[in-house]
């Protein structure tokens, strides 16, 4: 479902909120290059505080991705940072070091492979187990 005008004016006026400094046009340049490094526009190419204040006035509809980024910055994730993703199938498990921001990518494809997602304990607990299973079976 694409969100409505509304609902990015008033993450906007979210992220306003947060980094207002006083000053206007700063407390844009600060969101505008706050949300243009975390959509990787590092070409030459980044959104102006003009195009940012013109989406939070309601005088410019915004593209997808920048709707995406709003929401990435609102939820204070970094796509670049990676982190841990334990699965577990009885007793085979998974683990997958990735991107963050494609934690739901990697859940769902491991779930269609029989998959569910584990902690981290739970992830080691299956895992000496199967180790335990097959020194038994090398030892008969």
């Amino acid at each position: 479902m694409r969100p409505t005008l509304g609902d990015v004016k008033s993450k906007v006026e979210r992220l306003r909120r947060i980094y207002d400094n006083g000053k206007r046009v700063q407390t844009w340049e600060t969101i505008a290059a706050k949300l243009s490094t975390l959509a990787g526009l590092n070409n030459g190419h980044v959104w102006s505080w003009n195009y940012v204040a013109s989406i939070h006035s309601g005088a410019m509809a915004p593209g997808k991705k920048f709707v995406r980024v709003v929401d990435l910055c609102l939820a204070q994730i970094n796509p670049r940072q990676k982190k841990w993703f334990y699965f577990a199938k009885r007793r085979s498990v998974a683990c997958v070091y990735d991107k963050s921001v494609l934690g739901e990518i990697l859940t769902t494809n491991f779930r269609n492979m029989g998959y569910r997602p584990v902690t981290y304990t739970r992830y080691m607990q299956i895992k000496r187990m199967a180790h335990q299973t097959r020194a038994d079976v090398l030892r008969k």
